[in-house]
């Protein structure tokens, strides 16, 4: 391809390009466009314009898309033929230019264009600007259409808000079901995802409860177990008293005489047996 400073040249050049196109189309070629080639795109649309063939026009831009969109797309939006403008903001749409397409469609009273677009945009602002459109319009249809189609991105409280103020209730009542629905599908997701967390917490629970200890586990939990292991004596040595221990009769460990035998240290009966005298002591002092 050739590019041309000059302005006559350029025309010129472009001129001939078509010229050689229109040949091309009217001897019945078909597949012209096949090889989606800028030039040729362009000069077919050039040739849908001139034979103001819209249908033919709009196939081209939405099958090839290698041409200079926003240069047809402002050649267009001022056409004398309505479906030439709709192929104007159906090019600012695919370039998202979403309120520059919007325009055109109210314009043109096209507005399910423009609820498609506002959906297609994403933004809340758009959606809502939309809907008071409609409403100052009294065209109570188109907005229950865009409460429909564009439910997800419209705040409740602004649906609330329109329809108290426009007395529009009955039109607005399909969106709050469905904002209800989905709010109520939610809320049932999030709490069996809760349910299905406790009950796998709560299984977790009883399984490490009937799990048994081993002696590692139990020393680390009990730290002073270890030290109480250490002061016990080993096993055997203890059959009963501890070593070196005398017993009484009774079975009373030793080490001091038992009570009643000499030398207890205690004061012992005398005389008869109906006297008791304890002024003698038997013991040692």
């Amino acid at each position: 391809f050739f590019f041309f400073n000059d302005t006559a040249t350029t025309e010129i050049y472009t001129e001939q390009i078509v010229g050689s196109v229109r040949c091309v189309q009217e001897t019945g070629v078909h597949g012209v466009q096949t090889q989606n080639n800028a030039s040729i795109n362009e000069a077919l649309n050039q040739i849908y314009l001139e034979n103001e063939d819209h249908e033919a026009l709009r196939d081209s831009v939405q099958n090839f898309e290698n041409f200079d969109q926003l240069a047809l797309a402002q050649q267009t939006e001022r056409h004398k033929i309505t479906e030439f403008r709709r192929v104007s903001a159906y090019l600012y749409r695919k370039h998202q230019k979403y309120a520059k397409s919007i325009a055109l469609s109210k314009q043109d009273v096209m507005y399910r264009d423009a609820v498609e677009t506002a959906q297609e945009s994403k933004d809340s602002e758009i959606v809502e600007d939309l809907l008071k459109f409609f409403l100052e319009n009294k065209n109570k249809e188109f907005f229950t259409v865009a409460l429909y189609t564009c439910y997800d991105l419209i705040r409740p409280d602004v649906v609330l808000e329109l329809s108290w103020r426009f007395q529009l209730f009955e039109y607005s009542i399909p969106y709050f079901v469905q904002i209800l629905k989905e709010l109520t599908h939610r809320v049932e997701t999030v709490q069996k995802k809760h349910e299905d967390r406790e009950k796998k917490e709560e299984k977790q629970a009883q399984q490490q409860m009937n799990q048994p200890l081993d002696i590692g586990e139990m020393v680390m939990m009990m730290p002073g177990l270890n030290q109480m292991q250490m002061l016990m004596p080993p096993p055997g040595s203890m059959p009963g008293v501890l070593p070196g221990m005398n017993t009484m009769p009774g079975g009373m460990p030793g080490g001091m005489p038992g009570y009643g035998q000499p030398g207890g240290g205690i004061y012992q009966p005398m005389g008869g047996n109906n006297g008791m005298n304890y002024n003698t002591y038997q013991g040692p002092y």
